[in-house]
């Protein structure tokens, strides 16, 4: 909860995880919810940023499947934060996910 009691909004990474073989790793998804919150576009207050193997900053502002395609073999990184609209992190460490994929060709 936030100092005036209300609750915090709180981002759940669901996928990409794991590993991906052949085929399953031509497009994948970056997958997500968020608790108590919506995002800008939404009619919310805030915004997922996201990059994949630390490059470029991405943004999303509005809920909808975002598939990734271009994967090289080997493990990669993805990142999604819960920023709010002026870029700071909401609610400290819990929104922030880093998780590490492996893809083989």
């Amino acid at each position: 909860k936030g100092p005036d009691g209300q609750l915090l909004p709180l981002l759940t990474y669901s996928r990409p995880k794991g590993e991906y073989k052949g085929s399953e790793a031509d497009a994948i998804m970056i997958d997500f919810w968020i608790s108590d919150g919506m995002l800008k576009d939404d009619g919310g207050a805030y915004r997922v940023r996201w990059s994949v193997d630390g490059s470029e900053l991405k943004f999303i502002d509005k809920w909808a499947p975002i598939w990734l395609t271009g994967w090289t073999a080997g493990k990669h990184t993805i990142k999604l934060d819960l920023i709010d609209v002026d870029g700071n992190l909401i609610n400290g460490g819990y929104n922030s996910t880093e998780r590490t994929i492996t893809i083989t060709k």
